[in-house]
Protein backbone atom coordinates (compact mmCIF):
# COMPACT_ATOMS: atom_id res chain seq x y z
CA UNK A 1 0.00 0.00 0.00
CA UNK A 2 1.41 3.35 -1.03
CA UNK A 3 0.68 6.41 1.09
CA UNK A 4 0.93 9.97 -0.25
CA UNK A 5 0.67 13.12 1.81
CA UNK A 6 -1.31 16.25 1.00
CA UNK A 7 -1.30 16.90 -2.77
CA UNK A 8 -1.53 20.12 -4.72
CA UNK A 9 -4.41 20.69 -7.13
CA UNK A 10 -4.10 19.80 -10.81
CA UNK A 11 -3.57 16.55 -12.66
CA UNK A 12 -2.79 13.36 -10.81
CA UNK A 13 0.68 13.18 -12.35
CA UNK A 14 1.30 16.79 -11.39
CA UNK A 15 0.12 16.19 -7.87
CA UNK A 16 2.50 13.25 -7.53
CA UNK A 17 5.45 15.36 -8.68
CA UNK A 18 4.39 18.17 -6.35
CA UNK A 19 4.09 15.75 -3.44
CA UNK A 20 7.59 14.43 -3.99
CA UNK A 21 9.04 17.93 -4.22
CA UNK A 22 7.17 19.02 -1.10
CA UNK A 23 8.29 15.95 0.84
CA UNK A 24 11.88 16.50 -0.16
CA UNK A 25 11.76 20.14 0.82
CA UNK A 26 10.22 19.44 4.19
CA UNK A 27 12.61 16.62 4.98
CA UNK A 28 15.50 18.89 4.13
CA UNK A 29 14.12 21.62 6.38
CA UNK A 30 13.30 19.38 9.32
CA UNK A 31 15.83 16.60 9.33
CA UNK A 32 19.44 15.92 8.57
CA UNK A 33 19.51 12.15 8.41
CA UNK A 34 22.52 9.87 8.43
CA UNK A 35 22.53 6.08 8.47
CA UNK A 36 24.16 4.36 11.39
CA UNK A 37 25.99 1.07 10.81
CA UNK A 38 23.64 -1.88 10.35
CA UNK A 39 23.84 -5.21 12.09
CA UNK A 40 21.74 -7.65 14.03
CA UNK A 41 18.65 -6.34 15.81
CA UNK A 42 19.13 -8.95 18.52
CA UNK A 43 21.70 -7.08 20.59
CA UNK A 44 22.18 -7.76 24.27
CA UNK A 45 18.51 -7.47 25.11
CA UNK A 46 17.37 -10.41 23.01
CA UNK A 47 14.91 -8.48 20.83
CA UNK A 48 13.67 -10.14 17.67
CA UNK A 49 16.35 -10.28 14.97
CA UNK A 50 15.75 -9.65 11.27
CA UNK A 51 17.90 -10.95 8.43
CA UNK A 52 18.38 -7.49 6.89
CA UNK A 53 17.64 -4.85 9.50
CA UNK A 54 16.80 -1.41 8.22
CA UNK A 55 19.35 1.29 9.00
CA UNK A 56 18.39 3.54 11.86
CA UNK A 57 18.21 7.21 10.97
CA UNK A 58 19.74 9.75 13.26
CA UNK A 59 18.29 13.23 13.69
CA UNK A 60 21.42 15.35 13.50
CA UNK A 61 19.69 18.73 13.57
CA UNK A 62 16.13 19.78 14.24
CA UNK A 63 15.52 23.43 15.01
CA UNK A 64 15.05 23.81 18.74
CA UNK A 65 11.70 24.94 20.05
CA UNK A 66 10.73 26.24 23.48
CA UNK A 67 12.86 24.83 26.27
CA UNK A 68 10.98 22.77 28.88
CA UNK A 69 10.62 23.95 32.44
CA UNK A 70 12.96 22.30 34.98
CA UNK A 71 10.01 20.18 36.22
CA UNK A 72 9.31 18.77 32.75
CA UNK A 73 12.90 18.38 31.53
CA UNK A 74 13.16 14.82 32.97
CA UNK A 75 9.85 13.94 31.27
CA UNK A 76 11.24 15.11 27.94
CA UNK A 77 14.40 13.05 28.49
CA UNK A 78 12.34 9.90 29.14
CA UNK A 79 10.25 10.56 26.05
CA UNK A 80 13.33 10.96 23.90
CA UNK A 81 14.89 7.80 25.35
CA UNK A 82 11.68 5.93 24.50
CA UNK A 83 11.67 7.12 20.88
CA UNK A 84 15.40 6.43 20.49
CA UNK A 85 14.93 2.85 21.71
CA UNK A 86 12.00 2.47 19.33
CA UNK A 87 13.98 3.75 16.34
CA UNK A 88 16.94 1.48 17.14
CA UNK A 89 14.78 -1.61 17.52
CA UNK A 90 15.53 -1.93 21.25
CA UNK A 91 11.95 -2.75 22.15
CA UNK A 92 12.86 -4.27 25.51
CA UNK A 93 14.40 -0.95 26.50
CA UNK A 94 11.24 0.90 25.49
CA UNK A 95 9.18 -1.64 27.49
CA UNK A 96 11.22 -0.82 30.59
CA UNK A 97 10.11 2.82 30.28
CA UNK A 98 6.36 2.03 30.26
CA UNK A 99 4.08 2.75 33.20
CA UNK A 100 2.80 -0.33 35.03
CA UNK A 101 -0.80 0.00 33.81
CA UNK A 102 0.39 0.52 30.25
CA UNK A 103 2.32 -2.75 30.35
CA UNK A 104 -0.84 -4.63 31.32
CA UNK A 105 -2.68 -3.68 28.12
CA UNK A 106 0.12 -5.33 26.11
CA UNK A 107 -0.11 -8.61 28.09
CA UNK A 108 3.67 -9.11 28.28
CA UNK A 109 6.99 -7.82 26.95
CA UNK A 110 7.32 -10.58 24.37
CA UNK A 111 4.02 -9.75 22.64
CA UNK A 112 4.82 -6.03 22.83
CA UNK A 113 8.24 -6.50 21.22
CA UNK A 114 6.92 -8.89 18.56
CA UNK A 115 4.24 -6.38 17.49
CA UNK A 116 6.68 -3.47 17.29
CA UNK A 117 9.19 -5.59 15.36
CA UNK A 118 6.57 -6.49 12.74
CA UNK A 119 5.39 -2.89 12.50
CA UNK A 120 8.61 -0.89 12.62
CA UNK A 121 11.39 -3.40 11.99
CA UNK A 122 11.57 -2.89 8.19
CA UNK A 123 11.20 0.91 8.39
CA UNK A 124 13.74 3.70 8.70
CA UNK A 125 12.81 5.99 11.56
CA UNK A 126 13.87 9.38 12.87
CA UNK A 127 11.69 10.81 15.61
CA UNK A 128 11.99 13.63 18.10
CA UNK A 129 9.93 14.45 21.20
CA UNK A 130 9.59 18.08 22.21
CA UNK A 131 7.37 20.85 23.62
CA UNK A 132 6.17 19.08 26.80
CA UNK A 133 2.83 20.44 27.99
CA UNK A 134 1.80 19.71 31.60
CA UNK A 135 -1.53 18.10 32.42
CA UNK A 136 -2.77 17.73 35.98
CA UNK A 137 -5.14 14.96 37.01
CA UNK A 138 -4.96 13.11 33.66
CA UNK A 139 -6.86 9.84 33.28
CA UNK A 140 -5.54 7.41 30.69
CA UNK A 141 -8.59 6.59 28.50
CA UNK A 142 -7.19 3.16 27.59
CA UNK A 143 -6.39 1.90 31.09
CA UNK A 144 -8.57 4.11 33.29
CA UNK A 145 -5.55 4.91 35.45
CA UNK A 146 -5.47 8.45 36.84
CA UNK A 147 -2.15 10.26 37.19
CA UNK A 148 -1.71 13.43 39.20
CA UNK A 149 1.02 14.73 36.89
CA UNK A 150 1.44 14.10 33.17
CA UNK A 151 3.29 15.72 30.28
CA UNK A 152 2.16 15.60 26.64
CA UNK A 153 5.12 15.58 24.24
CA UNK A 154 4.63 16.38 20.57
CA UNK A 155 6.35 13.97 18.18
CA UNK A 156 7.75 14.87 14.78
CA UNK A 157 10.19 13.38 12.34
CA UNK A 158 9.92 10.63 9.74
CA UNK A 159 8.84 6.99 9.62
CA UNK A 160 9.65 5.23 6.38
CA UNK A 161 8.97 7.72 3.60
CA UNK A 162 6.33 9.59 5.60
CA UNK A 163 6.86 12.95 7.24
CA UNK A 164 5.73 13.00 10.84
CA UNK A 165 4.03 16.38 10.58
CA UNK A 166 2.14 15.33 7.45
CA UNK A 167 1.15 12.07 9.11
CA UNK A 168 -0.06 13.73 12.33
CA UNK A 169 1.81 11.48 14.74
CA UNK A 170 0.10 11.07 18.12
CA UNK A 171 1.82 12.59 21.16
CA UNK A 172 3.78 10.75 23.79
CA UNK A 173 2.27 10.96 27.26
CA UNK A 174 4.77 10.73 30.10
CA UNK A 175 3.47 10.44 33.68
CA UNK A 176 4.88 10.47 37.18
CA UNK A 177 4.61 7.07 38.83
CA UNK A 178 6.16 6.42 42.22
CA UNK A 179 8.47 9.39 41.82
CA UNK A 180 9.69 8.47 38.34
CA UNK A 181 8.63 9.51 34.87
CA UNK A 182 7.14 6.69 32.80
CA UNK A 183 5.49 6.45 29.36
CA UNK A 184 1.72 5.92 29.51
CA UNK A 185 0.83 6.99 25.96
CA UNK A 186 3.20 5.41 23.45
CA UNK A 187 2.74 7.88 20.59
CA UNK A 188 3.57 6.23 17.24
CA UNK A 189 3.93 2.87 19.02
CA UNK A 190 0.47 3.00 20.61
CA UNK A 191 -2.11 0.30 20.01
CA UNK A 192 -4.15 2.87 18.09
CA UNK A 193 -1.10 4.33 16.35
CA UNK A 194 -0.80 5.01 12.62
CA UNK A 195 -0.20 2.16 10.19
CA UNK A 196 2.38 1.98 7.38
CA UNK A 197 2.94 -0.10 4.24
CA UNK A 198 3.97 -3.69 4.85
CA UNK A 199 7.31 -4.69 3.34
CA UNK A 200 6.11 -8.18 2.39
CA UNK A 201 2.36 -7.63 2.30
CA UNK A 202 1.62 -10.27 4.94
CA UNK A 203 -1.70 -9.84 6.73
CA UNK A 204 -4.17 -11.96 8.65
CA UNK A 205 -7.92 -12.40 8.91
CA UNK A 206 -9.78 -12.03 12.19
CA UNK A 207 -13.30 -12.69 13.43
CA UNK A 208 -14.24 -9.22 14.71
CA UNK A 209 -17.89 -8.12 14.41
CA UNK A 210 -18.28 -4.41 13.62
CA UNK A 211 -21.68 -3.26 14.87
CA UNK A 212 -23.09 -0.03 13.45
CA UNK A 213 -25.66 2.35 14.92
CA UNK A 214 -26.98 5.70 13.70
CA UNK A 215 -29.31 7.28 16.24
CA UNK A 216 -29.43 6.24 19.91
CA UNK A 217 -32.25 8.18 21.56
CA UNK A 218 -34.51 7.99 24.60
CA UNK A 219 -37.67 8.53 22.50
CA UNK A 220 -38.71 7.78 18.95
CA UNK A 221 -38.16 10.65 16.50
CA UNK A 222 -41.20 11.98 14.68
CA UNK A 223 -39.66 11.51 11.24
CA UNK A 224 -40.26 8.00 9.91
CA UNK A 225 -36.95 7.95 8.07
CA UNK A 226 -35.01 8.80 11.23
CA UNK A 227 -37.07 6.33 13.22
CA UNK A 228 -35.94 3.52 10.92
CA UNK A 229 -32.30 4.11 11.98
CA UNK A 230 -32.94 4.81 15.69
CA UNK A 231 -32.23 2.37 18.51
CA UNK A 232 -33.85 3.40 21.78
CA UNK A 233 -31.41 4.08 24.61
CA UNK A 234 -32.93 1.32 26.76
CA UNK A 235 -32.44 -1.25 23.99
CA UNK A 236 -28.91 0.00 23.40
CA UNK A 237 -28.13 -0.48 27.08
CA UNK A 238 -29.51 -4.04 26.96
CA UNK A 239 -27.26 -4.79 23.99
CA UNK A 240 -24.19 -3.44 25.77
CA UNK A 241 -25.12 -5.44 28.87
CA UNK A 242 -25.31 -8.56 26.71
CA UNK A 243 -21.88 -7.84 25.18
CA UNK A 244 -20.38 -7.34 28.62
CA UNK A 245 -21.95 -10.50 30.04
CA UNK A 246 -20.89 -12.58 27.05
CA UNK A 247 -17.26 -11.54 27.49
CA UNK A 248 -16.91 -9.16 24.56
CA UNK A 249 -14.41 -6.32 24.81
CA UNK A 250 -14.55 -3.29 22.54
CA UNK A 251 -11.67 -2.30 20.29
CA UNK A 252 -11.26 0.62 17.92
CA UNK A 253 -10.93 0.42 14.15
CA UNK A 254 -7.33 1.61 14.53
CA UNK A 255 -6.61 -1.33 16.83
CA UNK A 256 -8.25 -3.65 14.31
CA UNK A 257 -6.02 -2.21 11.57
CA UNK A 258 -2.91 -2.82 13.67
CA UNK A 259 -4.10 -6.36 14.41
CA UNK A 260 -4.77 -7.20 10.76
CA UNK A 261 -1.47 -5.79 9.54
CA UNK A 262 0.93 -6.40 12.43
CA UNK A 263 -0.80 -8.93 14.69
CA UNK A 264 -1.51 -6.54 17.53
CA UNK A 265 -2.84 -8.72 20.38
CA UNK A 266 -6.62 -8.28 20.75
CA UNK A 267 -8.96 -9.49 23.50
CA UNK A 268 -10.36 -13.01 23.19
CA UNK A 269 -13.76 -11.71 22.01
CA UNK A 270 -13.22 -8.32 20.33
CA UNK A 271 -16.04 -6.19 18.96
CA UNK A 272 -16.11 -2.76 17.29
CA UNK A 273 -19.08 -0.59 18.29
CA UNK A 274 -19.47 1.95 15.51
CA UNK A 275 -21.72 4.96 14.94
CA UNK A 276 -22.43 6.84 11.73
CA UNK A 277 -23.17 10.45 10.85
CA UNK A 278 -22.30 12.35 14.07
CA UNK A 279 -25.80 13.01 15.39
CA UNK A 280 -26.11 14.94 18.65
CA UNK A 281 -27.57 11.98 20.54
CA UNK A 282 -24.18 10.30 20.20
CA UNK A 283 -23.06 12.64 22.97
CA UNK A 284 -26.23 12.76 25.07
CA UNK A 285 -27.21 9.07 24.90
CA UNK A 286 -24.65 6.75 23.29
CA UNK A 287 -21.51 8.19 24.91
CA UNK A 288 -22.59 7.98 28.59
CA UNK A 289 -24.02 4.49 28.06
CA UNK A 290 -20.76 3.29 26.53
CA UNK A 291 -18.89 4.70 29.51
CA UNK A 292 -21.25 3.00 31.95
CA UNK A 293 -20.31 -0.40 30.55
CA UNK A 294 -16.62 0.34 29.99
CA UNK A 295 -16.77 0.27 26.18
CA UNK A 296 -15.26 2.54 23.54
CA UNK A 297 -17.05 3.56 20.37
CA UNK A 298 -15.84 4.41 16.87
CA UNK A 299 -17.67 7.43 15.44
CA UNK A 300 -17.69 8.24 11.72
CA UNK A 301 -18.11 11.98 11.16
CA UNK A 302 -19.12 13.89 8.02
CA UNK A 303 -17.10 16.92 9.05
CA UNK A 304 -19.12 19.45 7.06
CA UNK A 305 -22.18 18.71 9.19
CA UNK A 306 -20.52 18.97 12.60
CA UNK A 307 -21.83 21.97 14.51
CA UNK A 308 -25.10 22.02 12.57
CA UNK A 309 -28.57 21.55 14.05
CA UNK A 310 -28.98 18.03 15.40
CA UNK A 311 -25.29 17.16 15.08
CA UNK A 312 -22.35 16.99 17.44
CA UNK A 313 -20.27 20.09 18.13
CA UNK A 314 -16.49 20.07 17.94
CA UNK A 315 -16.38 20.69 21.69
CA UNK A 316 -18.39 17.50 22.24
CA UNK A 317 -16.19 15.59 19.81
CA UNK A 318 -13.07 16.71 21.68
CA UNK A 319 -14.57 15.71 25.05
CA UNK A 320 -15.47 12.27 23.72
CA UNK A 321 -12.03 11.84 22.15
CA UNK A 322 -10.33 12.78 25.42
CA UNK A 323 -12.41 10.05 27.09
CA UNK A 324 -11.08 7.43 24.66
CA UNK A 325 -13.68 7.43 21.88
CA UNK A 326 -12.40 7.06 18.31
CA UNK A 327 -13.31 9.34 15.41
CA UNK A 328 -12.85 8.47 11.73
CA UNK A 329 -13.73 10.06 8.42
CA UNK A 330 -17.17 9.83 6.81
CA UNK A 331 -16.30 12.38 4.08
CA UNK A 332 -17.15 16.09 4.37
CA UNK A 333 -20.67 16.19 2.96
CA UNK A 334 -21.76 12.52 3.20
CA UNK A 335 -21.66 11.87 -0.54
CA UNK A 336 -21.19 8.70 -2.55
CA UNK A 337 -17.57 9.00 -3.61
CA UNK A 338 -18.16 7.20 -6.91
CA UNK A 339 -20.92 9.63 -7.94
CA UNK A 340 -18.91 12.87 -7.84
CA UNK A 341 -16.01 14.14 -10.00
CA UNK A 342 -12.56 12.93 -8.96
CA UNK A 343 -11.48 16.35 -7.72
CA UNK A 344 -14.51 16.54 -5.41
CA UNK A 345 -13.91 13.00 -4.15
CA UNK A 346 -10.30 13.94 -3.37
CA UNK A 347 -11.49 17.03 -1.51
CA UNK A 348 -14.03 14.99 0.46
CA UNK A 349 -11.29 12.61 1.60
CA UNK A 350 -8.53 15.12 2.15
CA UNK A 351 -10.52 17.89 3.83
CA UNK A 352 -12.41 15.62 6.23
CA UNK A 353 -9.18 13.98 7.36
CA UNK A 354 -7.45 17.34 7.79
CA UNK A 355 -10.33 18.75 9.83
CA UNK A 356 -10.43 15.75 12.15
CA UNK A 357 -6.66 15.79 12.68
CA UNK A 358 -6.72 19.54 13.36
CA UNK A 359 -9.31 19.18 16.13
CA UNK A 360 -8.11 15.89 17.65
CA UNK A 361 -4.31 16.03 17.14
CA UNK A 362 -4.35 12.36 16.19
CA UNK A 363 -3.82 10.46 12.94
CA UNK A 364 -6.92 9.68 10.86
CA UNK A 365 -6.39 6.91 8.30
CA UNK A 366 -9.81 5.23 8.33
CA UNK A 367 -12.91 5.94 6.25
CA UNK A 368 -16.48 4.72 6.63
CA UNK A 369 -18.02 4.85 3.16
CA UNK A 370 -21.11 7.10 3.05
CA UNK A 371 -24.08 4.85 2.15
CA UNK A 372 -21.64 1.96 1.90
CA UNK A 373 -20.77 3.18 -1.61
CA UNK A 374 -19.37 2.23 -4.02
CA UNK A 375 -19.80 -1.30 -2.66
CA UNK A 376 -23.59 -1.20 -2.52
CA UNK A 377 -24.39 -0.14 -6.07
CA UNK A 378 -21.12 0.84 -7.74
CA UNK A 379 -19.45 -1.07 -10.56
CA UNK A 380 -16.15 -2.95 -10.07
CA UNK A 381 -14.41 -0.14 -11.98
CA UNK A 382 -15.87 2.49 -9.65
CA UNK A 383 -14.85 0.43 -6.63
CA UNK A 384 -11.26 0.17 -7.86
CA UNK A 385 -11.14 3.89 -8.61
CA UNK A 386 -12.31 4.85 -5.11
CA UNK A 387 -9.88 2.43 -3.46
CA UNK A 388 -7.05 3.96 -5.53
CA UNK A 389 -8.03 7.42 -4.26
CA UNK A 390 -8.01 6.16 -0.67
CA UNK A 391 -4.50 4.78 -1.08
CA UNK A 392 -3.22 7.99 -2.63
CA UNK A 393 -4.77 10.13 0.09
CA UNK A 394 -3.15 8.13 2.90
CA UNK A 395 -6.13 6.08 4.10
CA UNK A 396 -5.19 2.62 5.34
CA UNK A 397 -8.60 1.10 6.07
CA UNK A 398 -12.21 1.54 4.97
CA UNK A 399 -15.47 0.03 6.12
CA UNK A 400 -18.61 -0.70 4.13
CA UNK A 401 -22.08 -2.22 4.76
CA UNK A 402 -23.45 -5.72 4.08
CA UNK A 403 -25.65 -6.22 1.03
CA UNK A 404 -29.39 -6.61 1.76
CA UNK A 405 -30.49 -10.21 2.26
CA UNK A 406 -27.00 -11.51 3.01
CA UNK A 407 -25.76 -12.93 6.33
CA UNK A 408 -23.74 -10.53 8.47
CA UNK A 409 -19.98 -10.88 7.98
CA UNK A 410 -17.72 -11.00 11.03
CA UNK A 411 -14.51 -12.14 9.29
CA UNK A 412 -12.34 -9.11 8.55
CA UNK A 413 -9.65 -9.72 5.92
CA UNK A 414 -6.32 -7.97 6.12
CA UNK A 415 -5.79 -8.51 2.39
CA UNK A 416 -8.98 -6.48 1.74
CA UNK A 417 -8.39 -3.51 4.05
CA UNK A 418 -10.74 -1.24 2.07
CA UNK A 419 -13.68 -3.64 2.27
CA UNK A 420 -14.16 -4.38 5.96
CA UNK A 421 -17.73 -5.43 6.73
CA UNK A 422 -20.19 -4.11 9.33
CA UNK A 423 -23.36 -5.44 10.93
CA UNK A 424 -26.39 -3.15 11.10
CA UNK A 425 -28.20 -3.02 14.44
CA UNK A 426 -31.88 -2.44 13.72
CA UNK A 427 -34.51 -0.83 15.95
CA UNK A 428 -36.67 -3.33 17.80
CA UNK A 429 -34.13 -6.15 17.43
CA UNK A 430 -34.44 -8.85 20.09
CA UNK A 431 -31.42 -9.82 22.15
CA UNK A 432 -31.58 -13.33 20.67
CA UNK A 433 -31.33 -11.91 17.16
CA UNK A 434 -28.64 -9.48 18.27
CA UNK A 435 -26.64 -12.47 19.56
CA UNK A 436 -27.10 -14.35 16.28
CA UNK A 437 -25.90 -11.36 14.30
CA UNK A 438 -22.72 -11.26 16.41
CA UNK A 439 -22.09 -14.85 15.35
CA UNK A 440 -22.78 -14.13 11.67
CA UNK A 441 -25.76 -16.48 11.52
CA UNK A 442 -28.70 -14.09 11.16
CA UNK A 443 -29.83 -12.97 7.70
CA UNK A 444 -30.63 -9.30 7.41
Amino acid sequence: MRNIGVLASGSIAGRKRAALLLAGALVGALLTLSCLPGGSRTGQEGDSATSSPAPVLEIAAIPARAQPTPLLAPALEVGRDFLKALAEGRYSASWDLLAAASRQKWVDAEKYSAFLSRKFGPLKMALQAESPAPRQGWRDPETGMRYETAAFLSVRGAIGDRLGEALSLPPLVVVQEEGQWRVAGEGPAARRGPVFPLAQGETQSLAVPILVYHHVASTWPGDSGQRSITVLTGAFEQELAYLQGAGYRSVTLAELANALLYELPLPAKPVVIAFDDGYGDMFTDAFPTLQKYGFVGSFALPTGLIGGAGYLTWEQVKAMSDAGMEFVSHSVNHVGLHLVPEEQAISELRDSRAELEKHLQAPVQILVYPYGEPFANGSPEQQRAVIDLLRREGYALAVTNPLPGTPPVIAQRGDLPYQLQRINVSPGMSIDRFARRLQGTDVR
